[in-house]
């Protein structure tokens, strides 16, 4: 911690900042190629962008896909949703919870890492993120050299 600020110290950790991306990339490819195997009638996609700014939309989307259209979405008050307890082997911590789950953009890595973190993840992930929408040409260049930000 910054001494006297309460603020953590950012340190700078490329074998983590290369790992996140590497399974991110691993992750993302690997859900596309099975996407693309199975089919449109078998595999969907969903921006979180889109989920979290209207989940209760997006999950009867999801299950009108389905073929389930009549089926009523987990509870959605507003920006929360009620999650049931589930198995899962793996994935993002926030999966073990429970109970009414906030939903909101999750930023804190444009804030939490340093710039040269920022700047590995950004260039790593240009691609994918330039793939599905999230960047231009032109902001992918800004990307690699202002940190990721774009």
């Amino acid at each position: 911690r910054l001494s006297g600020t309460g603020r953590k110290l950012r340190r700078f950790r490329p074998l983590i900042a290369v790992k996140e991306v590497g399974t991110w990339i691993v992750s993302v490819a690997a859900a596309r190629l099975i996407a693309r195997r199975v089919g449109p009638q078998r595999a969907c996609t969903m921006r979180y962008e889109d989920f979290v700014a209207h989940p209760e939309r997006e999950m009867r989307t999801i299950l009108g896909w389905m073929g389930e259209g009549d089926v009523e979405p987990p509870a959605v008050e507003g920006r929360s949703i009620r999650l049931e307890p589930v198995h899962q082997v793996s994935g993002n911590r926030v999966r073990t919870r429970h109970g009414d789950v906030e939903l909101r953009h999750d930023l804190r890595w444009t804030t939490d890492l340093g710039a040269p973190s920022r700047w590995l993840i950004g260039v790593g992930t240009a691609p994918m993120r330039r793939r599905y929408g999230y960047l231009s040409r032109r902001a992918t260049v800004r990307a690699a050299s202002d940190g990721g930000s774009g």
